[in-house]
């Protein structure tokens, strides 16, 4: 109930939660998107392992930058780098979905779509003690954590709906463009 009642925690989770549902819609759809129905026979002329490496590889990687520019860049403020990275990752999902890329730009994108979307996970969880403080940094996390997969939870159906309603597999950044932008928005409510 404690920390339920701060308005930090709400604008954490809800934050992250368009963060999450951004990077579940990349990670469920993107096979789809760049390998089409074949994608377990490599569809599209593209070898899976690419597609497979690119994108957890940019995501890992992001999150290890987010959380030393957030310490070194900006004082252990959590906000300012989740909302660049937010904002960047829907620069790069909108570059999916809107420039024509070859198969090696579009690897090289589809792994900054991953870095900057992901890459806030670092700051977010953070954020849990710097808000709630040490004796409630875990009730912090599990709230914000329910937050994060209550999102991406319900999205996934109505994502997998529109591209089945649209026949358009490139919605998907689309969509994670604008989730980023949310969790942006929701972000400038944040400060410690």
């Amino acid at each position: 109930k404690t920390v339920l009642r701060n308005p930090k925690i709400w604008s954490t989770g809800i934050a992250i939660g368009f963060q999450n549902t951004a990077r579940y819609g990349l990670l469920i759809w993107v096979p789809v998107y760049f390998l089409g129905e074949n994608w377990k026979k490599g569809g599209g002329g593209i070898n899976p392992l690419w597609i497979s490496v690119a994108l957890p590889v940019g995501m890992a990687v992001g999150a290890l930058t987010n959380g030393q520019i957030s310490d070194r860049l900006f004082g252990a403020r959590r906000d300012r780098p989740i909302i660049l990275f937010m904002v960047m990752g829907a620069a790069a999902s909108m570059t999916m979905y809107l420039a024509p890329l070859n198969v090696t730009t579009g690897i090289v994108v589809l792994f900054l779509t991953g870095f900057f979307v992901y890459g806030p996970q670092s700051s977010f969880w953070a954020l849990c003690p710097d808000i709630a403080g040490k004796r409630m940094a875990g009730t912090a996390t599990g709230a914000v954590n329910c937050f994060a997969y209550l999102f991406a939870g319900t999205a996934e159906p109505f994502i997998g709906g529109l591209m089945d309603s649209t026949g358009s597999t490139d919605l998907i950044f689309f969509f994670v463009a604008g989730c980023c932008v949310c969790s942006a928005l929701v972000a400038l409510t944040i400060r410690r």
